[in-house]
């Protein structure tokens, strides 16, 4: 999951409904491109695995070109939440720069070419 108070995005798109594999089976995803941005108050936590999860988090980040493929997104535009799924996806499009607020993004998969999270701290719990 990534979550971010705020994402200056470049070149947001939504790229269409894929089905990718999964550890169970096939799953439905939507998938994101970004040609770069800058985040505040960026965390990342990877899932449970070996009875542990791990959250990385920064006061900010930058990521370059980054195509992400979501089960879910949140995210808050000029005051206006949204909320998209498979099932409910986007059907316009994003300006080519939007300020994104509250973003929560559950992923499948996370690719960006460069990600910089200058002083970031990584936290291990048990799960």
């Amino acid at each position: 999951m990534l979550t971010a108070n705020s994402l200056d995005a470049i070149g947001l798109s939504y790229a269409g409904t894929f089905t990718v594999p999964g550890p169970s089976g096939d799953v439905a995803i939507l998938r994101f491109t970004l040609t770069g941005g800058t985040a505040t108050a960026l965390a990342l936590t990877q899932a449970c695995s070996a009875n542990i999860t791990t959250v990385t988090t920064a006061d900010s980040g930058s990521l370059g070109s980054t195509i992400f493929d979501a089960v879910d997104l949140t995210l808050t535009v000029g005051g206006t939440q949204l909320a998209f799924t498979v099932d409910s996806p986007p059907t316009t499009g994003f300006p080519s720069e939007v300020v994104l607020q509250d973003v929560v993004l559950t992923a499948t998969t996370f690719s960006a070419n460069s990600l910089s999270m200058p002083s970031f701290r990584t936290r291990a719990t048990n799960c």
